[in-house]
């Protein structure tokens, strides 16, 4: 979305939490290699060693101003539960709810897009319901689940075929699957 390649959608600013993985060393050098616009491209870091980060719901109001700030069209946090103020059980509907739902509040006000990241689980169920880490409110909440796996046709061991499948949505037609390439580059001065 950054460098306007993907179609349909115009180059735009996205907004990026992740509280797994380190800016430089990891998100940066992987958006390189992706050709993104990284002046597009606006992290939300922790403030010192003992801060998170974002936290759901209690910086909803500072989520909002970042947005404004940057003119953000595109909010990923990554993952969810990293994201969730401590005593809030992501394995609750109604915390889930709770903690979640004034994202999709502040999505229709701004008119922007959140994704929102979640790990599956390690049930050895094929029901995308069922897989999702944490509580079915994530699923319910969601308008839209697309599902990033390890293509099941693939060589055993190809391990950079995957699939996307699209899993639910509510807001439009549900799109056929694809089948992509994980391709590994090297970035200098990374």
């Amino acid at each position: 979305a950054s460098a306007g390649r993907l179609e349909g959608i115009d180059a735009c600013d996205v907004l990026l939490s992740s509280g797994e993985e380190s800016v430089d060393a990891t998100q940066a050098p992987r958006l390189v290699a992706a050709e993104a616009n990284l002046d597009k491209v606006h992290f939300i870091a922790p403030a010192s060693d003992d801060d998170w980060g974002l936290t759901l719901p209690d910086d909803i109001a500072e989520l909002a101003k970042m947005i404004q700030h940057t003119g953000a069209r595109i909010v990923i946090i990554d993952p969810i539960t990293t994201h969730l103020a401590s005593g809030v059980d992501s394995h609750k509907d109604a915390e889930i709810r709770r903690a979640v739902a004034p994202l999709a509040t502040l999505a229709h006000a701004l008119g922007i897009t959140i994704v929102i990241v979640a790990h599956l689980n390690k049930s050895e169920s094929a029901d995308l319901y069922v897989r999702l880490a944490g509580s079915s409110g994530f699923y319910n909440l969601a308008r839209s689940v697309l599902l990033l796996t390890k293509d099941p046709e693939a060589d055993e061991d190809d391990n950079a075929a995957r699939l996307l499948t699209h899993g639910k949505c509510n807001v439009g037609p549900q799109q056929p699957a694809l089948r992509l390439r994980v391709v590994g580059a090297t970035i200098q001065n990374a």
